[in-house]
């Protein structure tokens, strides 16, 4: 009886290997993914563009840019502007769009370079980390001189 259960199992593992690479069968190569081999059309009319920037090609204007004056700005006294917005960064009237700077504490001779923002008349507000910077109280209102660059 121990030879014919013997068989029996042998036969079954066997029959399970059929479909397995092992004995040769059943591997087959996987599917070649298909290649476009045709002609990408032309665009025409019809075919999505994108749009020319403004200062770029037909739509630039013919007169040229003016530069912005560099060297100091004006004098105005600083105080603490919004202390939720990070950065190194001034507000002052000085200026009419953001553009690069400096600012020095004739008091003290040190200086930083921030960003000038455009701001209200009365003053200019200072970012906490350009007040600590020049090494000022943010409770401290300071005469400091501002330059563009």
């Amino acid at each position: 009886m121990r030879p014919i259960v013997s068989i029996a199992a042998l036969s079954l593992v066997v029959s399970g290997c059929i479909n397995l690479s092992i004995l040769g069968r059943g591997s087959e190569p996987p599917p070649v993914p298909a290649v476009y081999t045709g002609i990408i059309g032309v665009p025409d009319e019809d075919t999505i563009r994108p749009s020319a920037r403004p200062s770029v090609g037909a739509n630039a204007s013919s007169e040229p840019s003016r530069p912005v004056a560099a060297g100091e700005l004006g004098r105005s006294t600083v105080s603490l502007g919004d202390p939720t917005q990070g950065g190194l960064w001034i507000e002052t009237d000085l200026v009419t769009a953001p553009r690069p700077g400096r600012v020095t504490v004739p008091s003290n001779g040190r200086f930083v370079m921030v960003t000038l923002r455009p701001g209200e008349p009365g003053g200019a507000r200072a970012s906490i980390q350009a007040l600590q910077s020049l090494g000022l109280s943010p409770a401290a209102l300071t005469e400091i001189v501002i330059y563009g660059l």
